[in-house]
């Protein structure tokens, strides 16, 4: 009985002294008492490494496209639509995926490129060109980076002067059929 008693003060006052952690923890396990209380407030460059570009690949109808906006698709016109993960596709670079899009009645879309796009609705010459598609910029190569212009509302070509007056920079800003966009285009203001 004595022995058993030793026994279980001796395993107490080590798990006390060796395997208990003085003061608060947070739920990521760490101790927050043993955490500076002076925040780290130094200027920091962080560098990240390029990402490969993992795309995921659409077929509409067929037709294989890079890069697609997908709201730029009618959901009323599509019959069906079909993701393949990447471990199923021989195509080279591979994507991460395989949207396959089955339109009722094989519809075509009036599918255009960003590139094309500048060529056939500005000016733009040798000047870099930013693109927005209802407030997004767009991040794509804009030659493989399609849209339905069927689904177009309003297409708003601006050029700009950089801020140090030297260069010149084209904005095109694109919205798509949405309710917004269509109830913003139609709503009247008094003055």
């Amino acid at each position: 009985m004595m022995k058993s008693i030793f026994l279980l003060l001796f395993l107490g006052f080590t798990v006390n002294s060796f395997g208990q952690v003085n003061g608060t923890m947070n739920p990521e396990g760490v101790n927050v008492d043993s955490l500076d209380k002076n925040p780290d407030t130094t200027f920091k460059v962080i560098h990240k490494p390029a990402q490969p570009d993992l795309y995921s690949g659409f077929v509409i109808d067929g037709q294989f496209i890079k890069s697609l906006r997908l709201s730029s698709l009618d959901p009323d016109k599509i019959a069906s639509i079909t993701i393949l993960k990447n471990d199923s596709l021989t195509r080279e670079p591979l994507p991460k995926s395989l949207i396959i899009i089955q339109t009722k009645e094989n519809r075509n879309f009036r599918l255009i490129s960003l590139s094309e796009l500048i060529e056939k609705y500005t000016d733009f010459k040798n000047i870099p060109v930013a693109i927005t598609i209802d407030g997004d910029f767009v991040t794509k190569d804009f030659n493989t980076y399609f849209i339905n212009m069927d689904n177009l509302l309003t297409i708003i070509v601006e050029q700009k002067v950089m801020m140090n007056g030297v260069g010149k920079m084209g904005l095109i800003t694109l919205l798509t059929k949405t309710e917004e966009n269509i109830k913003d285009r139609n709503q009247f203001y008094i003055r």
